[in-house]
């Protein structure tokens, strides 16, 4: 942001949020104008083996999804002590837990007597109870009681479950699902984004569902999907198409971390007027938090219900799988809609994940399978988030592009 009244807001206020949205709608408009999306440099030549190299992939789910630390859900996920938030969609399973004192633990969700299942649902009481053979844990992860004692007597301290790294910051909470790697930072790893997601007040947001779908295709080709608005046209011709003006978006980047915003069709009104003309609206952008998180917050650009939508997409054991994570949380600001409403929302966005973004993905995966070797692949000018996205994955897992 670089006018005097940008300059002159506290970052990640509100006022702040608005005049960050007023710059970004003079650039969109811009575009509209010149009929072109802001551009990079180059396009980026690259090739098919990023998808489909069993190697790439291993060094992938090793060194980027367990040291780099991933979005486990939102602050609002747990509103009080004992409240259990379940993170399953990546490596051993986890539960997140609110203390008394209002911090978070995170344990793997596996008794270190035999492996079971510790926790299920939402809430736990004052220990942990393993329901294969009844050992009781602390809410601090600490072996309390089990049956027959003396039969596990053993030199060195008692077995504890598994802690690894978890904080929480701006509404979201973020897990490293390393157990023995470093305390999550999370100020440090959203870096210069950390204003504009204090701006969204997450930690006021209510979950409203959340879905997981397991799709054949790699994982960065499920991400690719919804880091572009260059598809939307000819993908979602019927449901997205109609309420953006075509191919025109706008790119910022903050460090790893992206953002991309097209125009609704209406704002093609606003060309050559005066800014005291346009009407009233809000920020509206689509978000991509390094690794694999995609973070819509939107305020409906069909005139409906306002977004703040995750997709999440890990990697599975083999090179051609992904689970993805859909979930859709109720501003603090909507209170007086019906839960119904919302609800509704989250089915329709599913719905044009499941029946247009993923089948289009898989039958381009399904492409790139069909290879005898890799074939040469661009990402346009206009594709500025899968240029970088994908360059700095490949550079942090020390496989350059």
């Amino acid at each position: 942001m670089t006018d005097s009244g940008a300059l002159a807001a506290e970052p990640g206020s509100p006022q702040w949020l608005a005049l960050e949205w007023r710059l970004m709608q003079r650039r969109m408009l811009a575009c509209v104008a010149s009929r072109s999306s802001e551009l990079t440099a180059s396009p980026l030549a690259v090739d098919t083996g990023i998808y489909t190299d069993t190697r790439r992939h291993f060094a992938e789910r090793e060194r980027l999804f367990m040291q780099t630390p991933l979005l486990a859900g939102f602050s609002s996920e747990l509103p009080e002590p004992g409240c259990v938030l379940h993170f399953e969609a990546f490596g051993p399973p986890v539960f997140v837990l609110r203390r008394e004192d209002g911090g978070l633990d995170a344990f793997r969700n596996l008794c270190p007597h035999r492996g079971a299942r510790l926790v299920e649902g939402d809430r736990i009481g004052s220990a942990v109870v393993c329901p294969f053979h009844a050992w009781r844990f602390g809410t601090d992860g600490q072996l309390q009681f089990r049956p027959q004692d003396a039969a596990f007597a053993c030199e060195g301290p008692a077995p504890a479950l598994c802690r690894v790294p978890v904080a929480e910051k701006h509404g979201l909470v973020f897990l490293r699902l390393d157990p023995a790697g470093e305390p999550v930072d999370v100020e440090a790893f959203l870096g210069p984004i950390a204003p504009l997601i204090r701006s969204f007040r997450l930690d006021a947001a209510a979950h409203v569902r959340t879905d997981a779908v397991v799709t054949e295709a790699n994982w960065k080709l499920v991400v690719d999907v919804s880091c572009e608005g260059y598809h939307v046209p000819a993908t979602h011709p019927a449901t997205l198409s109609p309420q953006l003006v075509p191919f025109i978006t706008i790119h910022d980047s903050f460090g790893r971390h992206h953002r991309f915003a097209s125009p609704a069709r209406r704002m093609q009104e606003w060309v050559g007027q005066p800014e005291e003309t346009w009407p009233p609206s809000h920020y509206s952008a689509v978000h991509y938090l390094f690794p694999n998180t995609i973070l819509t917050y939107s305020d409906a650009i069909d005139g409906g219900l306002p977004v703040i939508a995750l997709n999440r997409s890990f990697p599975g054991r083999h090179v051609g799988e992904t689970t993805v994570l859909y979930s859709s949380y109720r501003p603090a600001s909507a209170a007086a809609i019906p839960d119904s409403g919302f609800l509704a929302l989250h089915e329709a966005v599913l719905d044009i994940n499941r029946s247009e973004d993923l089948p289009m993905v898989g039958r381009v995966w399904r492409n790139y399978q069909s290879l005898p070797d890799p074939a040469p692949l661009l990402f346009g000018r206009n594709e500025m988030l899968l240029q970088r996205y994908h360059a700095d994955v490949a550079e942090a897992v020390g496989m350059p592009l």
